[in-house]
């Protein structure tokens, strides 16, 4: 009837644990009204298909909706994810891309470590990864990086232009004074 008649965050995480503690028919009906009235949360445990739902609701949704869904449905945070799951890291270009930032990228992204295992896709099949290049900045704001301690945001054609090292306040002002007369 608890089952039936209520939505318990982590049911199977709840069940696993309680069965792998030998609990009694008792204990695990108790366990279920502490979730059901809040003050029981499964930890832990939280499978390969967890971390994947979880990723891709960062990936499309973002950290917000990563937490609302973890409040709301017990997947696991971004940081456990991090934990648990090689992500490649896309090395983004200041300016024109180089040779270098390429390859680094390429071989980020086609590292046998992070495909996923043959079992994962229909038909045995390793998934594929495809490779685009175009000349449209997908953020369009400045923002820093702190990995190259740089400037980032500004289109490849101007920012050479300016100086988008991070040296001081002033390099700073003087870049938005730069874009300022392109405008």
């Amino acid at each position: 009837m608890l089952l039936s008649t209520n939505d318990v965050i982590g049911l199977q995480h709840l069940l696993t644990g309680a069965l792998r503690r030998g609990a009694s028919a008792q204990t695990i009906c108790r366990v279920l009204e502490q979730a059901i009235s809040g003050l029981y949360h499964p930890r832990g445990r939280f499978t390969q298909w967890d971390f994947d739902i979880s990723f891709l609701v960062k990936s499309l949704g973002g950290p917000r909706l990563l937490y609302a869904l973890q409040q709301s449905h017990g997947l696991p945070s971004w940081r456990t994810v991090n934990c648990h799951a090689k992500i490649p890291k896309l090395l983004t270009s200041i300016g024109i891309p180089s040779s270098d930032e390429i390859g680094q990228n390429i071989s980020s992204f086609y590292d046998p470590s992070v495909k996923p295992h043959a079992t994962c896709t229909p038909g045995g099949l390793l998934a594929g990864n495809v490779v685009m290049f175009d000349g449209i900045a997908l953020e369009t704001r400045c923002r820093y990086c702190p990995e190259r301690d740089s400037m980032l945001g500004l289109c490849c054609e101007h920012s050479h232009r300016v100086k988008t090292k991070v040296e001081s306040m002033e390099s700073v002002e003087q870049v938005c004074v730069s874009l300022a007369d392109q405008v």
